[in-house]
């Protein structure tokens, strides 16, 4: 008993938990598995100092990194800062941003009306259909009793 006692200490395969996402990992492949472990601290790619578990790596740079260079929101500024700096970047840029939304709002009112003005022909074509239905609708019947043929009394539909 001694000696198994003493291998299950020993055998590189014995079970032991990771000790950052506490899988059960063999002994003998704790290095492969460090290699893949999901929540294995890296270190951050930009280097702003953060380690952060693998499986959360690619959120900390697209969302809270402040070394990841993002682009400016204002759109057709196109300008691109670290986190960090953006709102040094929005101080420094406030008047160019105002033209730029104003430009961008002139846009929208002009698409807008032109989509309004679509809107109208689309429901003058449409209330014009619906007037064209309605008098087809109301002289249906007539239509439909003028052309029903006259079977007389008493032949059935194959002689006729």
């Amino acid at each position: 008993r001694a000696v198994i006692s003493q291998h299950g200490e020993t055998c590189l395969f014995r079970l032991l938990p990771c000790e950052h996402c506490k899988d059960q990992v063999p002994f003998n492949g704790t290095e492969t598995h460090m290699t893949t472990c999901k929540k294995f601290p890296l270190e951050c790619p930009n280097n702003c100092g953060g380690t952060v578990p693998r499986d959360t790596l690619s959120s900390h740079v697209e969302t809270e990194c402040e070394e990841q260079e993002v682009e400016c929101a204002v759109s057709g500024c196109g300008e691109k800062v670290k986190r960090r700096e953006m709102e040094a970047h929005e101080e420094k840029n406030m008047r160019k941003h105002f033209r730029l939304i104003g430009f961008s709002l002139q846009a929208m009112q002009k698409q807008l009306q032109k989509t309004s003005t679509e809107l109208e022909g689309t429901r003058a074509e449409l209330q014009k259909a619906t007037a064209q239905l309605l008098e087809a609708e109301t002289g249906l019947p007539e239509i439909v009793e003028s052309k029903k043929l006259k079977i007389p009394r008493g032949a059935s539909e194959s002689q006729v």
